[in-house]
């Protein structure tokens, strides 16, 4: 599946919703690691990478920043093909990051110290091999 497929899904999704977002459109101005989807979701700030499940992997920064949203009280969901309904997601697949409270100052994930870095990065190889939709929460 192409990742506009993914991408489909998300924003049937998001129209059933009634939900606003809005389409990142990455290119090399842009900062990185930002989320494809910005939306708002019954007043909650939600954040949505779509990927593909093919070689195109998560990279560190988008998760730094799916961390940086959930961490404020958002949500953050990587979507792939099996993504269905937000509700789905966030009841059935949500996990926290687990850093520690020193965590809370960092703005990239190199300020993390050693232990929450090996913690963040054991999260983002799971994301990366499971290739499934998941849902971060703070």
């Amino acid at each position: 599946m192409l990742e506009k497929a993914v991408e489909a899904l998300v924003v049937a999704d998001l129209e059933r919703l009634q939900a606003y977002y809005h389409k990142e459109k990455g290119d090399m101005f842009s900062d990185s690691g930002v989320p494809d989807y910005l939306t708002c979701i019954a007043g909650r700030m939600v954040a949505i990478e779509t990927k593909a499940g093919n070689s195109r992997t998560l990279d560190m920064s988008q998760l730094f920043e799916g961390y940086k949203v959930a961490r404020a009280g958002g949500v953050y969901i990587v979507a792939y093909p099996d993504y269905t309904f937000f509700e789905d997601v966030l009841e059935n697949r949500s996990v926290k990051f687990d850093l520690s409270s020193e965590a809370e100052l960092a703005t990239d994930a190199t300020e993390l110290t050693d232990f929450d870095y090996s913690t963040f990065k054991r999260r983002w190889f799971s994301v990366n091999a499971d290739k499934s939709s998941i849902a971060f929460i703070k």
